[in-house]
């Protein structure tokens, strides 16, 4: 149980540095073309 939560944990750290380190390095541009294209997905989905 304590692994699972500590696993839980671990994996939350590294998606928050990963998206941390890619808003970074990327344009303010390429942001809001991922979220556009985020959002049409999420759209037609409905």
């Amino acid at each position: 149980m304590i692994k699972k939560i500590l696993g839980v944990i671990l994996l939350i750290i590294i998606i928050l540095i990963a998206m941390g380190y890619c808003s970074g390095r990327r344009s303010v541009s390429d942001n809001s073309n991922e979220i556009r294209v985020i959002n049409v997905t999420f759209n037609r989905s409905e």
